[in-house]
């Protein structure tokens, strides 16, 4: 089976591993996507890339004839045409048969392990893909510190923080709560780092968005959004000064080491770790099996979500929002690990949560930009030297102050009293629902 992509003089393409094969009319590369390498195992090392490549196109079909849609990195075709080959995500697979993940129809989660050529294979180590994930998450945040450190790169604080929150939420999926003490100490590490970032990330985005405003053809107030986009610019300076301090004595190696030594004392052992298994902790402490494990924290976590969304919505004020805001981020990150499962109706769940945080997130751009502004405003030498300047930048924040409005009344029109919000509602209380009974 010919593969493939256009003909290349490389021996390797961006997609994968490729081969370079003499055969056909014309060369072809075939690729082998790392989603098969990974399900092969060590097998992989030694097939040659024509046999991972023919393996490859069947995992591409089958993919096609499943639909996944562009979000998921578009459709066989794309691919074939070389059309953004790098938008298939080599971490968020399909499964390579219907033995790899499957849902029965009451919603219950059942996970089982990768397949290859219709051999029946035992339970895969399920506890074990966690933390495989968890290791791969922590892989990330600790290979973007030298692109942060760098500072001028926006993406990699931003992705830095991304995959902080996605460790985070993972590693609480292998602690037993209460949290022990060694995992209060991983998460406070984290959270500091975050933080740390949280001011520079501000100022990136703001620093973008007044730029987009600069750029306008037709702009009254350049003069006024020129000074704020200065005064954003200094204190992006100062602010990423005293991270990288903060950083520094947080020591990220030594962060790293110890959660991939706590991670890896939790590998798979042959009495225990498969999916419908409890995880024996080094310390003795037993978790729930896996799927009862992630209903148990999905509830938490839904639980919080909506009682901050009936806050918000009784008191509509920057903290109720802002709560709200910080909420919908846990509740998104841990469907990821139960979409990553296989749970059907979980992508909808997710596809909702990416809406509401990109209002709530709108919001906040301009919540901090207001509070910048006003910062700026009550420098007494800025007062004194540019008095004019001040009073036209005031109005700045009243038009600032109407479009939050805007942010916030799609907020809240998606996130109370919605259909859109009913039919989530619905869908996570019949999983939850599901997971419970399968459990009695």
């Amino acid at each position: 089976m010919w593969g493939l992509g256009h003909p290349t003089r490389h021996p390797f393409s961006r997609w994968g591993t490729a081969c370079r094969c003499e055969a056909p009319p014309r060369p072809y590369v075939l690729v082998a996507y790392p989603p098969v390498i990974d399900a092969m195992g060590e097998a992989a090392e030694a097939a040659t890339p024509c046999k991972l490549a023919a393996l490859s196109l069947d995992y591409l079909v089958e993919a096609n004839r499943r639909g996944f849609n562009s979000e998921q990195g578009g459709g066989l075709k794309s691919a074939a045409r070389g059309q953004n080959p790098s938008a298939f995500n080599p971490f968020q697979p399909i499964p390579m048969n219907e033995t790899q993940a499957r849902i029965s129809h009451n919603h219950t989660l059942h996970v089982h392990g990768p397949a290859s050529s219709g051999e029946a294979v035992p339970p895969a180590d399920e506890w074990n893909k966690v933390r495989k994930l968890a290791l791969r998450h922590l892989n990330r945040f600790i290979s973007l510190e030298p692109k942060v450190l760098k500072g001028d790169d926006p993406d990699a604080i931003h992705d830095m923080r991304v995959a902080s929150r996605r460790l985070q939420q993972v590693l609480d999926l292998t602690f037993p709560t209460p949290l022990p003490r060694e995992a209060r100490r991983l998460r406070r590490k984290l959270r500091r780092s975050r933080r740390a970032l949280g001011d520079v990330r501000n100022c990136d985005v703001l620093v973008e968005h007044v730029e987009r405003r600069l750029g306008r053809a037709r702009n009254s107030n350049r003069e006024a959004w020129t000074a704020v986009k200065q005064y954003l610019q200094e204190r992006r300076s100062e602010s990423f000064a005293r991270a990288m301090r903060k950083l520094s004595k947080l020591n990220l190696a030594v962060f790293y080491m110890r959660t991939k030594a706590n991670l890896d004392r939790l590998g798979h052992k042959p009495d225990q770790g498969h999916a419908g298994q409890p995880l024996a902790h080094p310390d003795g402490v037993v978790l729930a099996p896996l799927p009862a494990r992630l209903a148990q924290a999905l509830a938490g976590v839904w639980s919080g979500f909506e009682k901050q969304v009936a806050a918000s919505q009784s008191d509509p004020s920057a903290t109720s929002i802002h709560a709200a805001r910080i909420g919908a981020k846990r509740l998104r990150y841990l469907l990821e690990v139960v979409n990553r499962f296989g749970a059907p109706g979980s992508s909808q769940a997710l596809a909702w949560l990416r809406k509401i945080q990109q209002h709530l997130g709108d919001w906040h751009d301009m919540e901090v930009l207001e509070e910048m502004i006003i910062e700026m405003m009550a420098r007494p030498q800025f007062l004194r030297d540019h008095l004019p300047l001040a009073l036209i930048t005031g109005k700045l924040i009243l038009r600032n102050r109407a479009t939050k409005q805007g942010f916030r009344d799609k907020y809240f029109r998606m996130a109370v009293n919605a259909p859109s919000h009913d039919e989530i509602k619905g869908w996570m209380e019949g999983f939850l629902a599901s997971q419970a009974s399968a459990r009695v």
